[in-house]
């Protein structure tokens, strides 16, 4: 009963239909007794790909004084692991109740639940590693698995690039699913869904490269089968509104509080990119400065926060961009990863994706052009190592509100590079646990010692003793 109550409150913000009023609400008789439709089921995965921030202080794009996060001390992520399952559960029963169907409408269903089941799970484990998977949520005879095994982060991979090739054909041509308002994404439109799935594939062809090249360039090439998304309309965004539950995560992260970190500043301010005035703000005297991440402060005013067009309450949150599939393609160029390498193809779909990304945060055509013509970092140039830089550079700039993939792909590409902390740096920072080197994984709930015990040891004691270092399976040096 508990899963299907807190069912319906995500139901019930994702449709708009309703007020969250008191949770108490939602103990009463006329709450307990709906039973939601397998569209409604969906709105809550739907609502779930938005995401938070979780990773926003690791990615070195903000810091936020004194936080345990950016001090790189410990702290429990138990709502993101909680959240994911309790969606984990909908998407089930999405499938369970549509798998025999032959209504079109419900075997589009069937597909979809896969598509978001399968990104919410490549993002989990990306976050934590090895996790509960295969068995988590599934009923068997006496009931719910209470004690799910974690599956290894390769098995996870594999399924869910097989879920979304399945889904991928399940779509077929059919052009709308009737979600209703539940469908803030694509707004029912099939054919989008279909890109995003397979730009998802695109990504984690990309993701496994260093770990398992084979498996990649096997994944390359299924890829290839489908078209991907190829501009900004396809991107895959979440529309938020200036409604209490629905308002952009970055609206609703005290932008009061928190800064903007100095190398991203620098960065932008280095490199005379235009998207410095849309990303941060200026101090208190009208310039930018950036803070540095793990400084222990209390006086944040003379430095940059939050830009306004990036904590808008009603703007979209990205979740797959037109600008990150240029960016995967010009790095598969450079490499030859899935296609035949060529610098000059790789350079064409880095620039593609540095002026989409530019249109995406509305610059100016006119700033556009000043900086595409007379910046050096428009430009792939130099060794391979600093191309693959720029790359990388690029993309942690245009995913600054999609720190899920980004602190991923910082991972997986090593860019941009952030240095180890010492002790006696200037200002002082905080070494935290990991004696100042960059988390790599966050630590699995607390919740997990307690209600499932025994996987748990086993996974800690494969993570390094639940270790924020730990390296992910595709996390290769």
């Amino acid at each position: 009963m508990k899963i299907k109550v807190l069912s319906v409150l995500f139901i019930c913000l994702s449709l708009m239909g309703c007020e969250t009023g008191d949770i108490s609400d939602f103990s009463k008789p006329y709450n307990n007794v709906i039973e939601p439709n397998v569209h409604q089921l969906l709105a809550t995965g739907v609502k779930e790909i938005r995401g938070e921030a979780p990773f926003k202080y690791w990615t070195h794009q903000m810091t936020y004084p004194n936080h345990n996060r950016d001090l790189y001390d410990d702290f429990d992520e138990g709502g993101l692991w909680e959240r994911r399952y309790l969606v984990n559960k909908d998407m089930l029963d999405v499938m369970q109740r549509t798998k025999d169907s032959e209504e079109i409408s419900d075997q589009k269903a069937y597909a979809l639940a896969h598509i978001i089941r399968s990104v919410l799970f490549v993002r989990l484990t990306d976050s934590f590693g090895d996790i509960p998977y295969t068995m988590a949520g599934k009923e068997q005879e006496d009931g719910v698995t209470e004690f799910p095994e974690y599956d290894t982060q390769e098995s996870i991979y594999k399924d869910c690039f097989t879920n979304l090739t399945k889904a991928i054909e399940l779509i077929g041509d059919e052009d709308r699913i009737p979600l209703g308002k539940a469908d803030f994404i694509y707004h029912e439109d099939l054919q989008k869904w279909k890109l995003f799935a397979n730009s998802v594939r695109l990504r984690m062809a990309l993701r496994v490269t260093n770990v398992d090249a084979t498996l990649s360039s096997q994944w390359f090439n299924e890829v290839a089968k489908y078209p991907v998304i190829n501009s900004m309309d396809e991107s895959a965004t979440y529309q938020n509104f200036d409604v209490e539950g629905f308002r952009n995560p970055l609206w609703s992260a005290q932008p009061q509080i928190d800064r903007m970190s100095k190398i991203f500043v620098d960065y932008l301010k280095n490199t005379s990119d235009p998207r410095l005035e849309k990303l941060v703000n200026p101090n208190n005297e009208g310039e930018y400065v950036g803070l540095v991440n793990g400084t222990n402060y209390s006086v944040i005013e003379p430095y940059s926060g939050e830009g306004d067009e990036l904590t808008r309450a009603d703007r979209e949150s990205p979740i797959l961009l037109y600008d990150e599939v240029c960016f995967i393609k010009a790095e598969m160029y450079l490499r030859g990863l899935g296609v035949t390498k060529d610098e000059n193809m790789a350079n064409t779909w880095y620039q593609k994706g540095v002026e989409a990304n530019m249109k995406h945060y509305a610059v100016s055509d006119e700033d556009i052009t000043k900086y595409m013509t007379g910046e050096a970092e428009a430009t792939l140039n130099g060794s391979m190592e600093n191309k693959r830089r720029q790359i990388g550079s690029q993309k942690w700039i245009g995913g600054i509100d999609n720190d899920f993939e980004l602190f991923a792909d910082m991972r997986r590409s090593g860019y941009p590079v952030i240095a180890d902390r010492v002790a006696d740096s200037d200002p002082p920072v905080s070494l935290g646990e990991t004696n100042g080197k960059m988390p790599r994984r966050l630590k699995y709930p607390t919740s997990e010692l307690t209600n499932n015990t025994e996987n748990y040891e086993k996974a800690n004691a494969v993570t390094d003793g639940n270790s924020f270092l730990h390296r992910v399976w595709w996390d290769v040096e």
